[in-house]
């Protein structure tokens, strides 16, 4: 995979696709637990990948960007819907599997 400053080997690609996974999945379990600095994390892992954007060209790294922004969204909503929190979180891990797709 190329990126700004060269190239990722495979095995170095999916590992940090695997990592990626893990960050957005952490979304939901705080959220299932009332962690009370969810709102931190959400800040952290949008900067997380804001900074992806920069290293990978990928335009699934913009619909990553914008499915995180809905999933705080719904979580800030005053009529917060779990099923529907739930949903996009899935659909933010859809997405990462197509980070690599096409990778060079």
């Amino acid at each position: 995979m190329k990126y700004k400053y060269g190239t990722f080997n495979d095995n170095q690609f999916s590992d940090y696709i695997e990592l990626l996974h893990n960050k957005i999945h952490w979304l939901l379990i705080y959220q299932e637990n009332s962690y009370p600095k969810l709102d931190n994390y959400f800040n952290n892992l949008q900067l997380y990948i804001a900074a992806l954007a920069e290293l990978i060209p990928s335009p699934y790294i913009i619909d990553l960007a914008n499915t995180i922004e809905c999933a705080k969204l719904e979580f800030n909503n005053p009529n917060f819907n779990h099923q529907k929190y739930r949903k996009i979180i899935f659909d933010a891990h859809s997405i990462i599997d197509k980070i690599g797709d096409n990778h060079e």
